[in-house]
């Protein structure tokens, strides 16, 4: 006991990155993906297919080599390093897009759309009748599935110590090195993510219980 807490701090600061990474992705993700929402459902093919092709090309490839792409493969566009950190950061918004597009297209899609049709006879134009009336019913039903994607992004940035991030699991794998206790680090590091993981399934399945 006395190990584990000489070391929480390290842990904590580890965890730190975990939750930054997440609470910076999905903030930035959530309005590309409601934009390519719209694009899923667009008439105009210029748009239609190139978002499509975007989503199904994210959701056929595992995160893992995404974070690859951008760590090795970015620094050789850009012709500078992007970081272990900034890597990891894009390639999970960019993976997380696809994701929240479909979920957001779903939740659009649920709302009748006599809704559509009756707003755009009182004379409003089509991008208010998406902001003010088919968007705000549609944030409601897609609530629970949206927490639950964000819950599964936050998992994902685990992924980052395959490029050198410093996150949580990493440092269970360094302090285990250093003092050679496995079973007392992971399981640290999976009371931890129970901790956080379980109180935000919570709250994704009270919203699930709400009515419409």
């Amino acid at each position: 006991m006395q190990l584990a807490l000489d070391n929480a701090g390290f842990i904590l600061n580890a965890f730190a990155l975990n939750m930054l990474l997440a609470g910076l992705a999905i903030p930035l993700a959530l309005p590309i993906a409601a934009l390519f929402a719209f694009g899923r459902m667009s008439r105009l093919k210029p748009v239609y297919y190139p978002v499509t092709l975007y989503v199904n090309m994210m959701r056929s490839m595992p995160l893992i080599m995404v974070m690859f792409w951008f760590y090795f493969l970015a620094p050789i566009v850009l012709g500078r390093q992007t970081g272990a950190f900034n890597s990891a950061l894009l390639a999970l918004v960019v993976f997380e897009i696809a994701y929240f597009t479909e979920i957001i297209r779903a939740g659009i899609q649920s709302i009748p759309v006599g809704q559509k049709y009756a707003a755009l006879s009182s004379g409003i134009r089509p991008w208010q009748v998406a902001m003010r009336v088919i968007l705000p019913q549609a944030v409601r039903r897609m609530l629970p599935s949206l927490m639950t994607q964000s819950i599964i992004a936050f998992q994902d940035t685990t992924l980052a110590s395959v490029i050198g991030v410093l996150e949580i699991s990493a440092a269970a794998t360094v302090l285990n090195s250093r003092e050679g206790n496995s079973a007392l680090f992971y399981t640290l590091v999976a009371v931890v993510y129970f901790v956080v993981c379980y109180s935000l399934s919570w709250i994704a399945r009270w919203l699930e219980r709400r009515p419409v």
